[in-house]
């Protein structure tokens, strides 16, 4: 009898321990159901937040692409300067091909002396003390010129013709005086121009010449050029002797 008793109270104990086990068990189940639930809740909401993140930098390009085409087709819209015609002088093109370009201003010198002395006009003043008043007036200075080039095969061929009227110094009349006069070939040059032993860099002086002791000489030559780089070239001439 006690046997039995004692194999019924083990059995009622362990129905228990069993019932409150799966009760546990349920509970624990329902609480990691919850804590996924929150955590896709969660998941959802950071999609949600980055989706509306994306569509307002969608809308911002869309914004600037709009903006961008608008100020595109202003400028289209705008009407293209028309670049003003050539003057018929300054260049134009022969039957032959060859490029011609004329080139040139006329210019006048003038002064009025109160009570001034002789040969002091262009030169080192010097008189024999009688004075009287005078006016000079000059256009020697004025200068014509002409430039041309043409290709022949794979070769260049050019030239400048460019004179003055200053080839008198003892009057104010003028003769007309050759300043360049060359014809070109690829690097070579033939003819008049600016010595080789002379700086090409001095500027224009304002009396047509330039510095106290500056040279200005341009004599007959054959010259050779070779570049060197972007902004260096080789000169080797042969020029008229005693220039």
């Amino acid at each position: 009898m006690d046997l039995f008793l004692n194999r019924k109270s083990f059995v009622v104990k362990s129905l228990a321990i069993t019932v409150t086990a799966l009760m546990m068990s349920g509970a624990n189940a329902a609480t990691s159901d919850k804590e996924e639930i929150r955590k896709l809740r969660q998941e959802v909401e950071a999609l949600k937040a980055l989706v509306q993140e994306q569509r307002q930098v969608q809308q911002q390009q869309q914004q600037v692409q709009q903006q961008q085409q608008v100020q595109l087709a202003e400028v289209k819209a705008q009407p293209q300067p028309v670049a003003a015609p050539a003057s018929p002088l300054a260049g134009f093109k022969s039957k032959a091909g060859a490029d011609v370009n004329l080139y040139g201003f006329v210019r006048g010198d003038a002064n009025y002396i109160i009570e001034g002395a002789d040969n002091d006009f262009g030169d080192v003043s010097k008189s024999d003390g009688k004075t009287h008043d005078k006016l000079r007036a000059t256009a020697k200075t004025t200068r014509l010129g002409l430039d041309f080039n043409t290709p022949v095969g794979d070769d260049k061929v050019g030239g400048k013709i460019e004179v003055d009227f200053a080839g008198s110094t003892t009057d104010s009349n003028g003769s007309l005086r050759i300043r360049h006069a060359y014809l070109t070939y690829n690097n070579w040059l033939f003819g008049q121009t600016t010595s080789n032993f002379l700086s090409n860099h001095a500027p224009e002086m304002i009396d047509f010449s330039t510095n106290i002791g500056g040279g200005t000489k341009r004599v007959p030559q054959v010259r050779y050029n070779y570049k060197l780089g972007p902004t260096t070239q080789l000169f080797v001439s042969a020029e008229k002797g005693d220039s």
